[in-house]
């Protein structure tokens, strides 16, 4: 019996040896996690892998802006002209550029006219020579067509 009572004297002594172990490394390990150089290792490690994103992102954003001040350049522009069209002078340019596109097509119709005018008489003429000196009347029903589809061709 005393043998067995020595066993459990040491099973004491080994419980609170190692419950003393046991607290030393959870205080060393407690202090090991918190030391600084452990701190800084995380740190280091959420900057690696957060900076990757972070550049990326502003890349994103520095191209959004470069988009921003082009379109910003262009309304800039659009406002400029717009305020210009509606000044006096511009309205006396557009108003001088259509009235000259009208002579030119008053005068571009005259000319046509006249060259519709000078067809029309060579034809009469040519017909006139083909045919001879008859009178309207008398050239018959071939005649009277013919002439009467150089008249409609040449209005």
């Amino acid at each position: 019996s005393k043998i067995h009572t020595v066993h459990r004297r040491t099973d004491d002594e080994t419980i609170l040896r190692v419950e003393r172990v046991v607290s030393h490394t959870t205080a060393y390990l407690h202090h090991l996690s918190n030391e600084p150089s452990l701190g800084l290792y995380f740190v280091h490690d959420h900057v690696k892998r957060s900076l990757p994103i972070f550049s990326r992102l502003q890349d994103d954003f520095h191209a959004a802006q470069q988009q921003l001040n082009e379109v910003s350049y262009d309304v800039d522009l659009s406002i400029e002209a717009a305020s210009q069209l509606y000044l006096p002078r511009s309205a006396d340019k557009l108003r001088d550029l259509c009235a000259k596109a009208i002579k030119s097509i008053k005068e571009d119709n005259e000319a046509i006219q006249k060259k519709k005018d000078q067809l029309k008489s060579e034809l009469h003429l040519s017909l006139n020579q083909r045919i001879g000196e008859t009178p309207r009347a008398a050239l018959g029903v071939e005649g009277r067509v013919v002439s009467d589809v150089v008249d409609t061709l040449l209005k």
